[in-house]
Parts: structure tokens; sequence; C-alpha cells
């Protein structure tokens, strides 16, 4: 009996002791990032998929070659201009479940859905309500499957080089620290001086956002959300909808100015 649960134990702490510490596997969007930059000291890969969807995250999970200790994926947006946020949800828990059954004891990582800044301001606007409401339920799954969720509500239209994929000097550098920061622990790294400095960040852009743009745009689709949060009324959900539509109101104005400046 004993030797038996000497075994299981040698057979679990393998399943979480990969050569790679930590693999980011996403669309486009990590395609210019540094895994260095992410983890210094430790073995890290970044994974650019070919099919850019989550089915292609699943095809490459099945390859077998994805194998490390925490895994983070940055994919569903490509999806969502073609479905629902819940048939988005409902994708990203396959990839879930499969990671789980093929990369037994890893940590898995999901990245929210990042905007988008389309030249047309109605498409735009749509995708927008349909990524809040997708985000909203990724961190409900989150939860659920007591996995890590990273928010990446600070990024603007002006941290996008072509309105989707991220400027390698504006973007680039903020998505990577808020991924540090929930992968970091997870590594043993802990840094407290960036943790305040981010925070405090953090709470001097929402005082800016606060006293600048004072509308919210978002009013008028309160039907088109409700959907979504009566199915989720829980505070986690309400708190997470309401800060990223005063996001939102900032973005959109700003694609919105941008786009009546054409016209001049």
């Amino acid at each position: 009996m004993n030797e038996s649960k000497r075994d299981e134990k040698r057979l679990n702490s393998k399943e979480n002791n990969n050569e790679v510490k930590f693999w980011l596997v996403g669309s486009s969007i990590v395609k210019d990032m540094n895994a260095k930059k992410i983890i210094r000291y430790q073995s890290a890969k970044i994974t650019t998929l070919r099919d850019k969807t989550l089915k292609g995250a699943i095809e490459f999970l099945e390859t077998g070659k994805l194998k490390a200790d925490n895994i983070a994926y940055q994919v569903g947006s490509n999806d969502l201009d073609e479905k629902s946020a819940e048939e988005v949800v409902n994708d990203m828990k396959k990839l879930v479940l499969a990671t789980q059954r093929l990369v037994p004891g890893s940590n898995i990582i999901i990245n929210e859905l990042l905007p988008r800044y389309y030249k047309n301001y109605k498409h735009t606007e749509d995708y927008e309500v349909k990524r809040l409401d997708c985000n909203a339920l990724l961190e409900k799954l989150c939860t659920e499957f007591n996995l890590k969720f990273v928010r990446h509500r600070n990024l603007t239209q002006i941290n996008f080089s072509d309105g989707i994929h991220l400027d390698v000097y504006a973007g680039i550098g903020m998505y990577v620290r808020n991924l540090k920061s929930i992968v970091s622990p997870l590594l043993g790294v802990v840094n407290p001086q960036y943790t305040e400095s981010r925070q405090s960040n953090w709470r001097n852009q929402q005082h800016e956002r606060h006293y600048t743009f004072n509308r919210n745009p978002w009013d008028n689709h309160h039907d088109h959300s409700s959907q979504w949060q009566d199915k989720f009324t829980n505070n986690n959900f309400n708190d997470y909808q309401q800060t990223s539509r005063r996001n939102s109101d900032m973005n959109l104005k700003l694609l919105r100015l941008a786009l009546e400046g054409l016209h001049y």
C-alpha cells in the first residue's frame, strides 16, 4: 500500500516537472513576443499557431509537442469574429479539458480576448460588445476549473499597431507586464515593488479616465448584454462588465474621433 502511494507521488511529480516551465500559445498577437522577456532565468517558449483559432490550438496540443508546467493561451479573438460569445467559451472549455487530459498537472492560464479597432466603427462596436460578454464568461470558466485568468484592461487603441496586433514598442511591453503578474508567482518569482508600481499606474489611469470621459456610449447596448447578465448575476461578472465598459468608452471614443478626422 505504501509503495503504491510512493509510485503515485513520483508519477504526479513527473507530470508537473517538465523541461519547459512556461509556454505561451496564441494567434498572431504573440508572434513578436520574446519568451525571455517573460521569464529570464527559466526555460520558456512561445508558439504562434498556424490555424489561429481555438480549433488550431487543440490540434497543436494533440501533436504532443506542448509539454510545460505552465501553459498560457492567447486565442479566441478570431473565433469571436464568426461566433457568439457563448460558442467561443464552449470551444475554450474543450481546449481546457484537452490540456488537462494531455498535459496533466500543468497550470493553465487564459488571457482575456483583446480589443479590436476596425476601420468600420460599427464593426468595432459590435465586436466590443461580444468581447466584453465573452471575457466575463471566460473569467467564470477559469473560476470553475481553477485556472488563472489574465486581464489586459489597460490596453487601449494606442497600444495597437494596426487595430488588431500589439505595437512592438507601445503594446507588447504592457501585455507582458500583465502576463507576468500572473505567471511570476507560479514560478516562484515575486516582485513586490513591481506589483505596487503596477497597482499605482492602474489607479492613475482610472482617475484620468473618470475625469476625461463622462458619457458612457454602452448604455444603448444594455438590452444586448442583459441576456448574459440574466444567466450570470454574481458580483464578479457585474464588476467585470462595469470596469471593462468604462475602458471601452475611451477606446471607442478615440476611434470615433479618428474616423471623423478622416473626412476633413
